[in-house]
């Protein structure tokens, strides 16, 4: 519940690039003492630049900023830290002076089990999310700015960190969150605030409400766009009939002028200064309305321009047709059993997720399924289609080469394609510029790495796309991207994540687990988010 004690605020804020262009201008926001603000917009909107003015590491170009509580800013994970020989010590040292306090607080809430006496290297992703939370909850502030905190979170941890916000020590705290996850933006914030034209928008309730509100927005803006359209048509049709009776009356005066009519001519002199009158009003308001569904349609195109619909080719006459059954199988690393009790048939049109606790196994299983080299084997009864055409999407999108260009990345690919049809494929995923099918596939944000992969990947007709936590570091709008290229894939998909609301989204409709070993069907599946949250976090 808010109170009326004012923690940050910013009045009139600006901030410009180096080359002083505006990034946000004529921003104000007031966070108050409970509040829970979850902050969205596009990649480059400024989402980042905000959260730091706040947590009051960078000062604004113009406006006003205040800021009278602690602050504590909790960054995205950088997977990079977890290939340092760095101590655990040494590291939480940099950040909290009383180091040896750590262990125990990040028992106490995310019940994280750490040996400070070992490396960065020893952590997983997830548990150093859970370390560096711990750390700024030691800080004690007034305000925690989280950038990203569920990136890396299973199931489990995240339904810790949600009680922990909601209902546990960390209620005490206010909190501006930026995250993709949807379905934990819906169980922790009260109001969003939307960064986007270089303005911010604030929007009372959770992030359903707010895109219940956009699309109210949208269809409204469409409504507008229709209404003045339509007033053009029926103002150029009158305008039309103006210029017909003009006319009409035109060959009239000259067949009176003929005849030695003055009177008719001297009255058709007066009905043609009235005629240019009306046509030059007309005129005028056919320039208006035109320009007026002109705006209207530029509004409309703005906010429908993330809803490209984009088409995943399928593979024709493999309806029924299986692409793996595993019966009675067992995961091994070496000798050791990592999986066991997996009964598994995945065919032709199925949409199912692999479920579990990071370390689990899911991983794992896919690659084996696969057939991807490496030390871990899958026994039993195992079959597997032949001349199956599928693609395999990791969570760091290893599909693209980093020292290939965009073009040369398609052409790689897809093997058919000419140099040309390359570009032309790049261009249906915004890639229009010859600088940019130029860059290195390696110097790509998340956003891009994902437009890239799915202009790849919809070159080709598959019957099978797997996927392994594909919406890790990406924000919403891109996940909306990716959703909207799933939807009417008519192939097998298989997806590993813990992104519920996006599972809900694709349609996944079977759901199995992996818990102490054991390969599990589970009874419920994503189309009920609450309760397959529910199953997976107890």
């Amino acid at each position: 519940m808010s109170t009326d004690k004012i923690l940050v605020q910013l009045t009139n804020a600006a901030f410009r690039y180096p080359t002083g262009d505006y990034l946000f201008n004529n921003v104000k926001l007031t966070l108050k003492a409970g509040d829970r603000v979850g902050l969205v917009g596009a990649n480059g909107s400024g989402k980042t630049t905000l959260l730091k003015l706040l947590a009051g590491s960078l000062t604004l170009d113009e406006g006003h900023q205040l800021i009278q509580a602690k602050t504590y800013y909790v960054p995205q994970v950088n997977l990079e830290q977890l290939h340092r020989d760095q101590k655990i010590y040494d590291y939480i040292a940099h950040y909290y002076d009383a180091w040896w306090e750590l262990p125990a607080k990040a028992m106490e809430l995310f019940g994280l089990t750490i040996d400070p006496e070992l490396t960065l290297q020893s952590l997983s992703g997830g548990e150093l999310v859970k370390l560096n939370l711990a750390i700024a909850v030691k800080h004690n502030p007034a305000v925690l700015i989280l950038d990203e905190p569920t990136n890396h979170l299973d199931i489990q941890s995240l339904a810790k960190l949600i009680t922990f916000i909601t209902q546990g020590e960390g209620k005490k705290y206010a909190y501006l969150i930026v995250s993709h996850d949807v379905f934990f933006l819906d169980q922790v914030v009260t109001t969003i605030w939307e960064l986007a034209d270089k303005k911010l928008t604030t929007y009372g309730g959770n992030y359903t409400f707010y895109q219940e509100q956009k699309q109210l927005h949208v269809s409204g803006l469409k409504r507008q766009y229709d209404l003045a359209q339509a007033k053009l048509t029926k103002t150029a049709a009158l305008d039309q009939k103006s210029l017909e009776n003009q006319a009409k009356r035109a060959n009239q005066a000259k067949r009176a002028f003929l005849k030695g009519g003055v009177a008719r001519i001297t009255a058709h002199g007066a009905g043609r200064d009235s005629a240019g009158i009306l046509q030059h009003a007309q005129s005028t308001t056919v320039d208006r309305l035109t320009q007026e569904a002109q705006t209207k349609l530029e509004e409309y195109q703005t906010e429908e321009r993330h809803l490209a619909f984009i088409t995943m080719k399928n593979t024709q006459g493999n309806a029924g047709r299986t692409m793996f059954e595993v019966t009675d199988g067992t995961l091994h690393l070496h000798k050791t059993e990592l999986v066991k009790n997996i009964n598994l048939k995945v065919s032709y049109g199925d949409r199912l997720v692999i479920a579990g606790a990071n370390g689990s196994g899911k991983s794992s299983l896919i690659k084996a399924l696969l057939g991807v080299d490496g030390p871990i084997k899958l026994t039993g009864q195992v079959y597997s289609g032949e001349n199956l055409a599928w693609v395999y999407i990791d969570q760091n999108y290893s599909l693209i080469n980093p020292a290939l260009t965009l073009v040369q990345n398609v052409m790689a690919y897809n093997k058919e394609l000419t140099e040309s049809k390359a570009k032309e494929q790049l261009g249906k995923f915004q890639f229009k510029l010859e600088s940019e099918m130029a860059k290195p596939g390696g110097s790509l944000s998340g956003g891009e790495l994902v437009r890239l992969t799915l202009a790849m990947i919809t070159s080709y007709p598959i019957d099978l796309l797997v996927m392994d936590e594909p919406t890790n570091n990406l924000d919403v709008e891109t996940v909306d991207v990716l959703v909207k290229a799933l939807v009417n894939f008519r192939g097998a998909l298989v997806v590993v994540s813990h992104n519920i609301d996006f599972l809900n989204r694709i349609g996944i409709t079977t759901a199995y687990t992996i818990k102490t070993k054991k390969f599990t069907k589970m009874l419920v599946d994503p189309s009920h988010k609450t309760a397959f949250y529910k199953a997976l976090a107890g």
